[in-house]
């Protein structure tokens, strides 16, 4: 016993304590050495580890209850003393992060690159940017980041920007495949054709929402379908189509209207440039059947102007009035000659005396002119006799000769005819 103190008091004047040794290490206060025991902290649950005062920074104890384990005072909390199994760079089971904390990938210190949990979990709430609430894992980098493969060299297959306002897939000639990787058949790239995406499906493709998820359809043969599953044209509408601004058909393709109904005559219905004439606009009736039923009907109780002439090849049948340009001597474009005074439109012709006037029409045609004198100002239009002749295309001139022997007065009306 006396030997014991002596060796114990030996080794407390020598600043280190050995037990199971008579050499502690110099560098060890206490020096525990054996090959068939363990050192046994103090054993304490919960409760009473936390009902210890003031605990010094360092202090550890064994934790009976509550999560068992091995507990270290860091001067703030105690904090569990458990291997990370990260020491060879292979975990041995799952590597869970606080719900709160994130795994930081530039250091400790740098939280701008990072990957972590957002969202509820069991003690409340980690929101991300903003409105932008998630449930579950955001990867962040802060001037963006890339997503990539290493096979055959480093490719970047994901990009997002710095301001979080733009993603890219791949790069030029790259696509985000659509229906499983080996699938190239549908896909969403960049075509530096168009400078711009492009959508690709083998079959064809469609575009929509949730209510209509077919608004716009396009087929393998390039029919595309607006309002229908089955475009059968180049571009098959179903339904109404308003055109705020020109609509140009080139060519000689046409317009076709009743093109789904069966008994339609072939060409029945349709405005075209040339495609039935060498020189003209054609526009073809309705019918079904022959040719010979096509019929067009014009509704237009406000009038209706044709500027140029007309021929009519067969029947020309009117339930109501023709009524045809009319002109008269008080026209513009006339110009008394020899004898003959004009006022307001009124012809004075002396008595026996004869006169002419010229229209200058520019018709670009000599017409055949009707024409009827009536009795203006002074009457005896009855005594007068009139003619024409074309001077050209542009003008013709009207004669007069009265065969009374009182001054008469008169307006002369007329027509043309081509």
């Amino acid at each position: 016993m006396v030997g014991w103190l002596g060796l114990a008091a030996s080794a407390a004047q020598a600043q280190n304590v050995g037990i199971g040794t008579i050499m502690p290490n110099a560098a060890a206060a206490l020096d525990v050495t054996s090959t068939t025991q363990g050192l046994l902290p103090p054993r304490l649950t919960q409760a009473q580890r936390d009902a210890i005062g003031s605990p010094v920074a360092g202090l550890v104890v064994y934790q009976t209850d509550n999560t068992p384990g091995l507990y270290a005072y860091d001067g703030m909390a105690w904090n569990l003393l458990k291997a990370d199994n990260l020491g060879n760079h292979s975990a041995t089971q799952n590597l869970a992060l606080n719900s709160t904390n994130d795994l930081l990938l530039r250091g400790g210190t740098d939280t701008g690159h990072g990957l972590g949990y957002y969202g509820y979990y069991d003690q409340g709430f980690k929101p991300w940017g903003g409105s932008d609430n998630v449930d579950g894992p955001v990867l962040f980098g802060y001037g963006g980041g890339r997503l990539g493969v290493s096979n055959g060299g480093r490719k970047t297959a994901l990009t997002w920007t710095t301001d979080g306002t733009g993603v890219a897939v791949g790069l030029v000639g790259n696509a985000l495949l659509l229906n499983g990787l080996g699938d190239y058949n549908h896909r969403l790239q960049y075509s530096g054709t168009y400078d711009g995406p492009q959508l690709l499906g083998y079959g064809g493709g469609s575009l929509g929402s949730d209510n209509a998820p077919n608004t716009l359809v396009w087929k393998r043969n390039g029919d595309v379908g607006l309002g229908t599953d089955a475009p059968n044209q180049r571009l098959d509408v179903r339904g109404n189509a308003n055109v705020d601004g020109n609509l140009y058909v080139t060519n000689a393709n046409v317009v076709e209207t009743g093109a789904g109904i069966l008994s339609k005559e072939y060409n029945a219905g349709k405005i075209g440039y040339r495609f039935l004439s060498a020189d003209a606009l054609d526009i073809t009736g309705a019918a079904d059947g022959s040719y010979l039923n096509r019929r067009i009907k014009f509704y237009s109780e406000g009038g209706a102007e044709l500027y140029g002439s007309m021929l009519v090849s067969g029947d020309f049948r009117t339930n109501g009035r023709v009524t045809q340009r009319s002109y008269d001597s008080g026209d513009g474009a006339v110009a008394a000659g020899s004898g003959t005074s004009i006022s307001g439109g009124a012809i004075t012709l002396g008595a026996y005396a004869g006169g002419s006037f010229t229209w200058t029409h520019g018709l670009g045609f000599a017409p055949v002119v009707i024409g009827s004198i009536d009795q203006t100002g002074g009457g005896f239009a009855d005594y007068v006799q009139w003619s024409y002749t074309s001077n050209g295309t542009a003008s013709t001139t009207f004669y007069f000769t009265n065969r009374s022997g009182n001054t008469a007065t008169f307006r002369l009306h007329w027509i043309t005819v081509n």
